[in-house]
């Protein structure tokens, strides 16, 4: 083949047939081609290269029509050739003469030989006045071309695993070259082997070798080395040993710029046609390089599909695939939707996790099956509504299914559909088992809502009951909320121990539960020795008289603990629904006043009379306006602590104002305790604290190094939440814990010393500081009260102004002042009212002082000027601040 197209000849021959008249080129096509067929008159031939014409006819073609000329060309070719060269013809003239060029095959001494034939007019005033014809040969272009359609296809039946194989065979064949190789890249400085052709005979090996030789620039485009390749190389043994004179590579490139491989051709002597091999290498490179794409495209996917399956084999979760024949039209109600899928959903695919998630032996206990034919698995069943519903989405359901053998347990479903063309073809599924985690989310519910040491419902949990209850009483129905509070119990618990008082605090529900005996009752331990519950439907006045004698009665008995009767006893509050409030905070205050009552009366139960709370309307009307308050009306008044040994202002006392606006400025003692029979205790605590924290951070950023202490009640100390709520208000204002002192006084402490032996211990891991405030006025136990982190001790104010006329007052602060620094703590001394006392304090070894004399709270505003005039020394400081700050 090489032979036949080097021997080709290379000639170029350009006609000029003129016309008899011009003819017009407005007529139509028809008529134009007849009069250029018959009109026209070869006057004129210009050849360059060899004789063209000379080997078709020795008769002269001078004088001969456009017809007659084409009639001899095509003589070979008979009719056929002429029609083609008709037609070349008539699509020219529809083109508007314009030139064109169309290849054909002639027989010149009966060899095929092909021409490229090239119209061209010259044309001048809507008329055509002469025809040239450039005619050249292209044998050899066509034999290339024939060549490398008949590699691409024999290479077009080729499958991935035999394309390279058909590529190097017929590279080998077509070229006549010993070697072919071709390689894929595996690392920067390798290659391996895809296939291999020695002389004809087919090598494929996975055989990796270094990059040396001419393989070394194969980064370029085409490499070529004509001859003496051994000879250049002689590093390279390989070349030398099979005498490889001649070498030619090719890249393969991928779509992204990235080197695929090589195609190599190699010879033992000079290649016969190197243009050739150049072209074909070039051609087939891009095949090449698409193929071997393909392949890694599909090898990548192959595998990624091997994981996937690994994957969805491995999975601890149930994976699940149900198809649906026939497919399901969404243009369907849900109700129809819904019974098609009963019906026509299947199992299609399962992975084992889910087959041991529900209890199943074998995939075919599944596969094949509808969804109500495994009994195990038809909780997929009773979800197919909502993913219908959800537009075939359901996201992490959880349902609870049992076992065969009856056992709970919790699964967690998410499916998702598939839809094609408006119609539902299959849906995916994946379950998880999810008991555990229910059951440890039905654990921390239950801690959330339930007293550790009781086990009873909490204060919330009670609150939430109360108000459910409520929500669902019908037209005319009562309740009735029953409050006890235990006496005598603070003295079991000093005397015997918490360990004895815990006991007898968990002996309480179970008896309360036994006198009531009633499935309508609603118990609750509110906090320390305090016990809520509420009655459905209590009767009449007589019924809970009654109810209330039993309950009194039950507590009275003895309580048997560690082999010792323990007597206590009880007052008991009682309130009415809807006579005596309409919700819980409601029922709870009057609960607590009528308690009180009891208690000061020496009664063991009182039932709410709104003629002995002589502070009902007010009380109400302002717990109401209360929850209205915060954040608006309520202020915060900072009284300074200072140290009595230098007199610096070592920090303040954070004490809240309400500003009301009908009754003016209100005190703490005012509404303070109001609110803490309320849930509005909660909020405005944190208002409280919050704001006293931003303060803190104010000062921290401007330099100031002062503390600040805050009042919490038992209310506070008693909720679960307080200490992670404090420290998430401490890290978003990001100030420093240590400059934050919480004030507690006995009485918290002691209404439950267990919880608060808690809170404190873990507010004090976070950094912050305890004072007790009012100490001396308690009932505190010393053993107890060294074992709190507690830092300071604030002595109470009517131990201060007493103690200059009174040497029984000042042998107890001057003893307070001992114990408290035994004991490693500070001590601050409230209600200084004048000089006098100040100085006596300083003798004694007080460490902190705060008191009118030294400053009345003030507002935020008015604290600057005062700080500015007593660091400066002024001596008529105390003066000047009570007619800044006139207010307490």
């Amino acid at each position: 083949m090489s032979e036949q197209l080097s021997e080709a000849r290379q000639a170029v021959t350009t006609l000029v047939f003129m016309f008899d008249s011009a003819i017009e080129i407005s007529q139509n096509i028809d008529e134009q081609l007849q009069q250029i067929f018959e009109h026209s008159v070869l006057t004129s031939c210009c050849e360059q290269g060899e004789s063209l014409f000379a080997d078709f006819s020795e008769d002269p073609f001078e004088g001969l029509s456009y017809r007659a000329f084409l009639e001899r060309l095509s003589n070979g070719e008979g009719e056929e050739g002429l029609y083609s060269a008709t037609q070349h013809l008539k699509a020219f003239i529809s083109s508007g003469y314009l030139a064109n060029i169309q290849n054909f095959q002639w027989l010149v001494k009966g060899q095929a030989i092909s021409f490229a034939v090239e119209l061209q007019a010259s044309c001048c005033d809507q008329k055509l006045h002469e025809l040239r014809v450039v005619i050249s040969e292209n044998t050899q272009e066509r034999g290339r071309d024939d060549l490398v359609f008949s590699i691409a296809h024999g290479l077009s039946a080729a499958s991935n695993e035999t394309f390279f194989p058909c590529l190097a065979e017929y590279l080998t064949t077509k070229l006549g070259v010993d070697f072919v190789s071709i390689t894929k890249s595996c690392g920067e400085d390798e290659l391996k082997n895809i296939v291999f052709s020695d002389r004809g005979e087919l090598i494929t090996t996975d055989c990796v070798f270094k990059i040396e030789g001419p393989f070394q620039h194969y980064y370029n485009r085409i490499i070529c080395y004509p001859d003496r390749v051994a000879s250049i190389f002689s590093d390279s043994s390989w070349f030398t040993e099979n005498h490889v004179q001649a070498f030619m590579s090719v890249a393969l490139y991928s779509s992204g710029g990235e080197i695929l491989g090589i195609i190599a051709l190699m010879h033992c002597q000079e290649f016969d046609d190197i243009d050739l091999a150049r072209s074909l290498l070039t051609i087939f490179s891009v095949r090449a390089a698409a193929e071997l794409e393909l392949q890694e495209k599909k090898r990548r996917e192959e595998y990624k599909q091997n994981r996937y399956s690994a994957l969805v084999e491995s999975s601890p979760n149930g994976i699940v695939v149900l198809d649906i024949d026939p497919p399901l039209s969404v243009e369907l109600s849900i109700r129809e939707q819904v019974k098609h899928l009963v019906q026509y959903a299947r199992y299609a695919e399962c992975n084992p996790a889910f087959l041991r998630i529900h209890g199943l032996k074998k995939s075919s206990d599944a596969i094949g099956c509808a969804l109500d034919e495994v009994e195990m698995i038809s909780d997929f069943a009773g979800q197919l509504r909502e993913f219908v519903f959800n537009h075939y989405v359901t996201k992490d359901q959880v349902t609870k299914v049992f076992t065969q053998a009856g056992e709970e347990f919790w699964l967690s479903n998410t499916l998702t559909g598939h839809i094609e063309d408006g119609h539902l073809m299959r849906i995916f599924g994946v379950c998880t088992d999810v008991s555990e985690q229910v059951r440890q989310t039905q654990l921390l519910a239950h801690q959330a809502n339930h007293d550790e040491l009781t086990q009873l419902p909490n204060r919330s949990c009670f609150k939430h009951n109360v108000e459910q209850t409520l929500a669902e009483l019908a037209e005319g129905e009562k309740v009735a909320i029953f409050l006890l509070d235990l006496d005598g119990f603070k003295e079991i618990n000093d005397t015997l121990g918490h360990a004895t008082g815990d006991i007898l605090l968990q002996m309480v529900g179970p008896r309360i539960r036994k006198v009531l005996d009633d499935d309508t009752v609603i118990l609750a331990r509110l906090g320390g020795d305090e016990f809520g519950f509420l009655v459905r439907n209590p009767g009449a006045h007589t019924d809970i008289i009654d109810r209330a004698l039993l309950l009194v009665g039950a507590i009275k008995t003895p309580f048997t603990v560690n082999e010792l009767d323990l007597c206590v006893g009880g007052s008991v509050g009682i309130s009415l629904y809807p006579d005596d409030g309409d919700d819980f905070s409601a029922l709870m205050r009057c609960a607590d006043v009528a308690m009180y009552r009891a208690k000061h009366q020496s009664r063991d139960f009182e039932i709410y009379d709104a003629a002995h709370d002589h502070y009902s309307v007010r009380r109400l009307s302002l717990m109401m306006d209360l929850r209205a308050a915060i954040g608006d009306q309520l202020l915060l008044y900072y009284q300074p602590i200072i140290s009595l040994s230098d007199k610096s202002v070592q920090g303040f006392e954070a004490l809240v104002r309400w500003q009301h606006p009908v009754h003016g400025m209100l005190f703490p003692d005012e509404f303070i305790p109001l609110i803490e029979l309320t849930d509005v205790i909660d909020p405005l605590t944190w208002w409280v604290i919050e704001t006293a924290i931003k303060q803190l951070q104010q000062w921290q950023l401007q330099g100031l190094d002062y503390s600040l202490s805050v009042n919490v009640s038992t209310r506070n100390i008693a909720d679960d939440s307080f200490t992670y709520r404090l420290s998430r208000l401490l890290r978003k204002y990001k100030v420093d814990s240590r400059k934050l002192e919480m004030e507690i006084t006995e009485s918290t402490l002691m209404a439950d010393p267990v919880k608060g032996h808690s809170v404190l211990t873990a507010m004090a891991a976070m950094g912050i500081r305890f004072a007790i405030d009012d100490f001396g006025t308690g009932y505190s136990s010393l053993a107890y009260l060294k074992s709190l982190p507690v830092n300071t001790l604030k002595i109470d104010r009517t131990f201060i102004s007493q103690m200059l006329e009174s040497s029984q007052d000042e042998v107890i602060v001057n003893s307070t002042i001992q114990l408290a620094h035994n004991l490693g703590m500070n001590v601050t001394a409230e209600g200084i009212e004048n000089g006098l006392l100040l100085e006596e304090l300083a003798k004694l070894g007080c460490d902190h002082g705060q008191g009118f004399f030294i400053c009345r709270p003030m507002p935020l505003a008015d604290l600057k000027s005062w700080v500015s005039l007593y660091e400066r020394g002024n001596q008529h400081v105390t003066g000047t601040v009570q007619s800044v700050a006139h207010t307490e």
